[in-house]
Formats: C-alpha cells, structure tokens, sequence
C-alpha cells in the first residue's frame, strides 16, 4: 500500500494482494519507522456497520485510518471499480481531498518490482 500526501490531499493506493487482504482480513495495514520508537502507520479498514455512502478518514497518534464499508470493499475487490474519493470539511475553504484507489502498472518501465499492481487500463 502506497500514501501520497500533497498539501490537503491524501491518496491511498492499493495493490491487487492488498485488496484481496482487506476483502478477506478487513484490514491492511503498514508503517514507516522513524528512528527506534516512532513509526507513521497508515491502514484501511473494512467495517460492517459502516455507511456505504461515507468514506472515513481519521488521524490519532502518527496513524491514518481509511474505513470502508464491507459492501463497498465487496464490490471493489470483484469488480473493475478503481475506487472511491471524497472531500471532507476540514476547517478550511479547501477542505481535504481523500483518494483511495487500485494501484496501476506505469506505461513507461521502471526499475520497480509492479507484479502485484493491476494492469493498467491504457496500455
């Protein structure tokens, strides 16, 4: 799983065995250490009781949780659907942009591992 954060934006980008852990475990979940005793974690959550027409974001203690509805997550994993986005009051005109989406194959090579990301749709 992948974070971009850009001013008041934040995207979340999954790959295919990450959204296959989420629709079977209901969570995923990772964490950048800084130094022995502090670490960022970030996670997405799937959440029975959830409302399917609300995209939840919180941030408590150096870790960002996205939750999901189980339908949301159900119809993510078995379909083509990229995923979901949202923009939440924030106190400020901008507000937050929040984007959680499958994570795709580039169209130019890279030296980066992408046998677990979906393949992209243009190529």
């Amino acid at each position: 799983m992948k974070v971009r954060i850009k001013d008041s934006s934040i995207r979340f980008r999954l790959s295919s065995s990450d959204l296959k852990r989420l629709y079977k475990k209901g969570k995923v979940a990772s964490s950048c250490k800084f130094g022995t005793s502090t670490a960022f974690k970030y996670s997405v959550v799937s959440n029975k009781k959830a409302n399917p027409d609300y995209l939840c974001i919180d941030l408590k203690k150096n870790h960002i949780k996205i939750e999901l509805s189980s339908k949301d997550v159900k119809e993510w994993y078995k379909t083509d659907l990229e995923g979901f986005d949202a923009e939440m009051d924030n106190g400020t005109d901008a507000g937050l942009y929040v984007l959680i989406e499958k994570d795709w194959q580039c169209l130019k090579p890279r030296d980066e591992d992408e046998s677990d990301l979906y393949p992209n749709p243009n190529s």
